[in-house]
């Protein structure tokens, strides 16, 4: 699955000559280099793979979302599925979706990934001891100069506090004067359907944009995957 862009340089689609100057940088100059890929990899092509895998696990995961309905325990609380297990899920369908796209060449994608190299991720004035795994990551291991995109995910069922911390785990990792700088930070609460699921979009250390999926955007995924198959 190829993402298109009609806009050309020349006779050379923008992707093409985007990645040709990228190559003339090569490895010298990692900010410009940095620069050239988040040109590339814009929020509207994230945010069109995340809702398409979204709607991969509504549409393939009967068995698995049922859980993700209101559950009633026998002492009165609320659960679903765990978090963890919706984002192996959610990283497999992404990863499909990711396949094809130059943009992401020699990219890993890892969920709950913990490792800085020989040492775990850390962020300062998160927790008490400031060690942290974030749910799924597109980036390049052992490096943090490639770091391209760091999602969390929440379920209808999360509590505000556990939420308000993964806002604050998204500004910390997208803040371009920390040690991490992704360059987009994507917060994931999945509701019961895929048109109960919300997108938050961070960059720069804040909130940019918070997307409400609905008909309009389904109807769109839906085609789009008719044209991939």
């Amino acid at each position: 699955m190829q993402f298109s862009n009609s806009t050309a340089h020349g006779n050379v689609p923008f992707f093409d000559a985007s990645f040709l100057l990228i190559e003339y940088i090569g490895e010298g100059n990692i900010f410009l280099r940095k620069y050239c890929l988040f040109m590339i990899l814009n929020e509207k092509m994230v945010i069109d793979l995340i809702s398409e895998s979204i709607d991969d696990i509504f549409s393939n995961e009967k068995d698995f979302i049922h859980y993700l309905a209101y559950n009633r325990t026998n002492d009165n609380e609320f659960w679903s599925a765990n978090e963890e297990a919706i984002a192996f899920r959610f990283a497999y369908y992404l990863q499909n979706r990711m396949n094809g796209y130059e943009e992401f060449d020699g990219m890993h994608i890892d969920c709950n990934y913990n490792c800085d190299g020989m040492k775990p991720i850390h962020v300062n004035g998160y927790n008490k001891t400031g060690n942290i795994k974030p749910d799924v990551m597109i980036h390049k291991r052992n490096c943090n100069d490639e770091n391209q995109v760091v999602i969390e995910l929440k379920t209808h069922t999360s509590s505000s506090s556990a939420i308000s911390r993964d806002r604050k785990k998204l500004r910390i990792l997208t803040d371009q004067t920390e040690e991490y700088h992704f360059e987009l930070g994507v917060l994931l609460i999945i509701g019961i359907s895929f048109l109960t699921t919300k997108i938050e979009l961070y960059k720069n250390g804040k909130r940019k944009q918070v997307v409400s999926l609905n008909k309009a955007t389904r109807i769109c995924v839906q085609k789009r995957r008719k044209v991939d198959d």
